[in-house]
């Protein structure tokens, strides 16, 4: 027994041959620490959890055990919470010190009482699988907390899409500093103001005319929930494109100002989406709503009616009939269409009211409102700027698609008006607002757009050589290196946006110019500054690609151009 029992303790001892065993050092347990922060910072001895401890609770003071400090009781935390908590832990992060510290010493108390309960929520029985969708897909970030839209706005009762009231206030926001004033087809103010109000009578706002501005916004968002399909860049504005599109079919066709603001929006996000064909189809049911009811001079219908307006619904017909105007012509010339377009009723002077002490503010959804600068806003400036090049761009129309078809006309007589047009553009380039350091990109837009008139003008010219005549040779050389200059002026203005502002922000109105450029540059890469222009240009497309399916495509094309050819290039193709 003896023997058998020592054979055994042995065995535990020196095992017998098998596999080897991996030797490993032996680890001192460490010990875990559940004293609280306040004890910690004390150096004095504590009973733990729950809060508060023994010691905080004789000294009547704030329990913050160790681990609320984790980042995890945040999102714990905000889960749950209700507007009035949100909103304090918002006003925690702006007052900016110890953040971390702050939050903690806010959510703790609620926490160690339990999850809050949300007084907001909707019972179970009376919310439907939409509306869930919706408080599913809007998730509370670090970046939504610390995003502080420059105009607060409600949801309700303009979109069914969400219930979120800040990421609509940061869309509405990203629409009237990017994309606005480069456009301005509403007036601002007084949108903002019925908007605001829930006026759903309103001349200034309505349901179809916020989602069509909702659809163009998510185009400069970043949050998840500007795509209808997540990831999707074909899918950013969608669902409200979706929804303003089912909204402008129960007008029937009603003429009204704030539909045709709307369908103007509509148009131009199509465009976005590379749908040229319907989106000129839209931007003429906007002519016509705006025929119907006046706001052009041909045909004379209805014009005794505005002497019955008021001030303030004139001076917005007249804001929006000029940016009809002007989206009429761009598109017509890009197209190669007629305009036919009379010039607005109401006079240019009406936009008087576009305050000339506006600030522009470059707000974006992952910056704070310390950050913000203040330039003045100059969108009267731009406007009439906007004008006078349309005016030059008609007088373009009428000479290539009206003259130009005259049999009796020459090359030679069709070059002296080409050169003509030409030295116009170029005395406005000389008289339209200065660029100040940072420059506001409505500005810089006026420039761009004014060297995009001027590729158009001479890239038409060209098209013209299957004429009797063609033109010279020197000639079709002093074409191509206006066209040529023009594109390099492109890239340098877009260049000083770049600058001073993030390309995710770049008004999308400056996709085309980019487009153009970068088209007219391919042949002369081999030129130092066409190059060095060129990959400006692609920056910008690939950037815009990301965004909107009409430069994703141009991106595709592109970059197709230089697999196929044995063009060595400077840089990597962008995936």
């Amino acid at each position: 027994m003896a023997s058998s029992s020592m054979d055994k303790q042995l065995a535990s001892i020196a095992p017998g041959p098998g596999p080897l065993r991996e030797i490993r050092p032996l680890m001192k347990n460490k010990k875990s620490s559940s004293a609280c922060l306040p004890c910690k910072q004390a150096k004095r001895k504590c009973t733990g959890r729950p809060a508060p401890c023994k010691a905080c609770e004789a000294t009547n003071g704030n329990c913050v055990p160790e681990g609320a400090r984790r980042p995890r009781a945040l999102p714990e935390y905000l889960r749950t919470a209700n507007d009035e908590r949100i909103y304090r832990i918002l006003e925690t992060i702006r007052a900016g010190g110890d953040v971390e510290r702050n939050i903690t010493l806010v959510i703790q108390p609620a926490l160690a009482e339990g999850s809050p309960v949300d007084d907001m929520a909707v019972e179970a029985s009376d919310t439907s699988s939409d509306d869930y969708k919706v408080r599913k897909d809007s998730r509370i970030t670090v970046e939504k907390l610390c995003d502080n839209p420059l105009f607060q706005v409600l949801c309700k009762p303009w979109t069914e899409v969400t219930n979120d009231d800040h990421l609509i206030s940061g869309l509405v926001s990203l629409y009237f500093t990017w994309d606005h004033p480069l456009m301005q087809v509403v007036d601002q103010e007084m949108f903002l103001h019925d908007m605001r109000a829930g006026d759903l009578s309103s001349e200034f706002c309505s349901p179809v005319l916020v989602s069509s501005i909702l659809a163009v916004a998510c185009t400069y968002s970043p949050y998840p929930e500007a795509y209808a399909a997540p990831g999707d860049t074909a899918s950013r504005g969608q669902h409200f494109f979706d929804e303003a599109e089912a909204r402008w079919k129960a007008e029937e066709g009603r003429p009204s100002l704030a539909n045709i603001q709307a369908l103007a929006l509509m148009s131009h996000n199509l465009k976005l989406q590379g749908k040229d064909n319907a989106s000129w189809l839209y931007l003429r049911q906007a002519v016509q709503l705006g025929q119907d009811i006046g706001l052009f001079n041909i045909p004379k219908s209805r014009h005794n009616d505005w002497d019955q307006m008021s001030e303030r619904i004139r001076h917005a017909s007249a804001q929006t009939a000029w940016s009809i105007f002007i989206l009429n012509s761009q598109l017509s010339m890009e197209s190669r269409k007629t305009a036919n377009l009379g010039v607005p009723r109401l006079s240019l002077d009406r936009i008087d009211h576009l305050e000339k002490d506006a600030l522009w503010i470059p707000y974006h959804s992952r910056s704070s409102d310390v950050e913000f600068l203040k330039k003045p806003a100059l969108l009267r400036d731009v406007m009439v700027g906007l004008v006078g090049l349309t005016e030059t761009i008609m007088d373009i129309q009428n000479l290539f698609f009206d003259k130009a078809l005259d049999l009796s006309m020459s090359i030679d007589e069709l070059w002296k008006e080409a050169s003509s047009l030409h030295r116009r553009l170029q005395l406005f380039l000389e008289r339209i607002t200065d660029i100040e350091a940072p420059p506001v990109p409505q500005v810089l837009f006026l420039h761009i757009r004014c060297h995009e008139v001027i590729i158009m003008l001479f890239e038409t010219l060209l098209e013209q050589q299957n004429l009797t005549s063609s033109l010279e040779p020197s000639t079709i050389e002093e074409a191509k290196s206006n066209r040529f200059r023009a594109a390099i002026q492109i890239a340098h203005y877009l260049q000083i946006y770049r600058d001073h502002y993030e390309l995710p922000q770049t008004p999308s109105l400056m996709f085309w110019p980019a487009k153009s450029s970068a088209l007219v540059l391919l042949p002369f890469l081999g030129d130092e500054s066409a190059c060095n222009a060129f990959n400006e240009l692609y920056d910008f497309l690939v950037a815009f690609s990301a965004r909107f399916p009409a430069a994703k495509a141009t991106k595709c094309e592109i970059d197709a151009f230089f697999r196929d050819s044995n063009i060595s290039l400077p840089f990597e193709l962008a995936v």
